[in-house]
């Protein structure tokens, strides 16, 4: 994903060292926003994500979910 300083409107580079995220060349603002970093998935939410797709898998025919 690329993109715009909230800052200065730069286009950001990624920076895939010790602080992962976007860094603008321009001014040095740093941001992870589109990483989703700083976010938690819960154990539930992850199993209704997976529901959710088994049931539109199943509507589309496919039954890879099937263990």
């Amino acid at each position: 994903m690329r993109c715009s300083c909230a800052n200065c409107d730069a286009f950001m580079v990624n920076d895939d060292g010790r602080r992962m995220g976007c860094v603008c060349p321009e001014c040095g603002y740093r941001c992870d926003a589109c990483l989703g970093t700083n976010t938690v998935i819960s154990r539930d939410a992850l199993e209704s994500f997976r529901s959710i797709a088994e049931k539109i898998e199943k509507r589309q025919g496919n039954t890879h979910w099937e263990e």
